[in-house]
């Protein structure tokens, strides 16, 4: 196996892959802001009928909800789920980068390691 052109082909495809990534991300982008502004006008339509959908022989746009979290003071959510008991609020976890800096094993925590071939550029 002639390595060196192994490795060349390697970074060919990536370099391709990379140029058609963006390529149709320029191509995707008036497409999708066609696509916002059209929801943007259903969403006002709808808003203005009072409805949550509008069904039609092309197809029934609908409203959705997204709610989204963010701890804004760690300490106070803290101090209120341990207050109230409220476990199932928290997220079972160890900060990774935390972990590893810290070079100690820890009871319960298990590390496994991947192995990956990278190539970089010469």
């Amino acid at each position: 196996m002639d390595i060196n052109a192994v490795v060349a082909h390697y970074i060919k495809l990536r370099d391709e892959i990379k140029a058609l990534r963006e390529r149709h991300k320029e191509e995707l982008a008036p497409m999708q802001a066609d696509m916002a502004t059209i929801e943007a006008a259903l969403h006002k339509h709808m808003h203005d009928q009072g409805v949550q959908s509008l069904k039609t022989q092309a197809g029934t746009p609908y409203i959705s909800e997204i709610t989204n979290i963010k701890v804004t003071d760690w300490e106070a959510a803290l101090q209120q789920i341990i207050n109230t008991q409220q476990w199932d609020l928290l997220y079972r976890n160890v900060a990774k980068r935390a972990f590893l800096d810290s070079g100690k094993e820890l009871p319960g925590i298990e590390t496994s390691v991947i192995q990956k071939v990278n190539v970089r550029r010469s």
